[in-house]
C-alpha cells in the first residue's frame, strides 16, 4: 500500500510538472507573438555560407537600415546561436544583426579537427567575409568573448567595438574541477527554458566538449585584455557563478571598458534569460558606433 502511495504521489508530482512547463510554454509563446506584433521584436531567418570547405549555419534579420555597423554574435562553449534569439530579436529592430553557429556547433557542419580559441576567430572573420561582412559590433558571451577579443586583436580592422558578456575563464578558477562546480550553481539564476538549448547543444558536440573546454582554460585572456583598442562593453549578471564580481571588476581593470553594466538577479546568460534588461543596457552603447 505504501509503495502505490508513492507511485501516486510520484504521478502527481509529473503531472503537475508537465503541466507547469505546458503553461510556461504556452505563456512565453503567447508572449512572443505580442512583441512580434507590437513590432518590439523582429524574427530572425535561417542562412547558411560555404567558409573553408564547411556548410555554416547562422541566424540572421537584414530588416534595419544598412546604414548601421551589423552586429555579430559569438556564442560560448559548445553551445549555438539559438541562445542568442530572444536578445537578437529585439536588436534586430535597430541593427542588422547575425548570430552564426560556429564549426562543429549547433546546425553547422562539423570540422575533421575541433578548433582552438584562435582557430575560431579566424573562422569567425573568414565567416565576416562570406556573409559580406567588413566590420561588425561583435557580441560575445562567456568563451565566445575570448573569440571576440582574439578576432579582434588580430582583425582590428574588422571589429567597430566589443560586448563582453560574461567574459571567461575567470584565472582564479582555471581547472576543470572548480569550473564544474560553478556550472552546477548556474541554472538557479536562469530562465528554465535554457536547460534545453544547452543540452542539446552538449549532445550535439558530445565528445568533442572536452578538446573544446581545455582551449577554453588555456586562453589567456587576462593577458589579452590590455592590448584591446576598440570601444568595449563589459557585462554580467549579478548571481553569475561563472564570472564572480571580483574577476568582473579585475578584467575591467585590465580592459578599461567604456561602459560596465550588472544586471540585477540573473546568471552567466543574461542576453538569454534576462533579454530585455540586456538589450536596454547595451542599445546606449551601440548606438554610438563610429561613422
Amino acid at each position: 500500500m505504501k509503495k502505490k502511495e508513492q507511485n501516486r504521489w510520484l504521478t502527481y508530482v509529473l503531472l503537475g510538472g508537465g503541466a507547469w512547463l505546458a503553461f510556461r510554454t504556452a505563456k512565453a509563446q503567447l508572449q512572443r507573438r505580442k512583441l512580434l506584433k507590437s513590432g518590439q521584436i523582429l524574427p530572425l531567418q535561417s542562412e547558411w555560407y560555404q567558409v573553408n570547405g564547411l556548410r555554416l549555419h547562422a541566424r540572421v534579420s537584414m530588416a534595419a537600415s544598412n546604414a548601421s555597423v551589423p552586429i555579430v554574435f559569438v556564442h560560448g562553449l559548445g553551445v549555438s546561436s539559438s541562445y542568442f534569439v530572444p536578445s537578437a530579436e529585439r536588436l534586430a529592430t535597430s541593427f542588422n544583426v547575425y548570430a552564426p553557429d560556429l564549426p562543429g556547433h549547433g546546425r553547422s557542419e562539423t570540422p575533421p579537427n575541433q578548433p582552438d580559441i584562435t582557430g575560431l576567430a579566424q573562422v569567425l572573420v573568414d565567416w565576416m567575409e562570406v556573409a559580406g561582412i567588413p566590420r561588425a559590433t561583435l557580441v560575445g558571451q562567456s568563451m565566445g568573448c575570448q573569440i571576440a577579443v582574439e578576432a579582434t586583436l588580430r582583425f582590428s580592422e574588422r571589429v567597430d567595438r566589443l560586448v563582453l558578456i560574461a567574459p571567461t575563464p575567470d584565472p582564479a578558477g582555471r581547472s576543470a574541477p572548480e569550473q564544474f562546480r560553478r556550472f552546477l550553481k548556474g541554472p538557479a539564476f536562469e530562465r528554465l527554458s535554457l536547460n534545453w538549448h544547452v543540452l542539446k547543444d552538449y549532445s550535439r558536440m558530445g565528445k568533442r566538449l572536452f578538446p573544446e573546454f581545455r582551449y577554453m582554460l588555456r586562453d589567456p585572456i587576462e593577458e589579452k585584455l590590455p592590448h584591446v583598442q576598440v570601444p568595449t562593453m563589459l557585462i554580467r549578471g549579478e548571481n553569475d557563478p561563472m564570472v564572480p564580481a571580483r574577476w568582473f571588476n579585475e578584467a575591467a581593470n585590465l580592459l578599461h571598458p567604456d561602459r560596465t553594466v550588472e544586471i540585477p538577479f540573473w546568471g552567466h546568460a543574461v542576453q538569454y534569460s534576462a533579454p530585455e534588461q540586456f538589450t536596454d543596457a547595451v542599445l546606449p552603447f551601440l548606438a554610438s558606433q563610429r561613422s
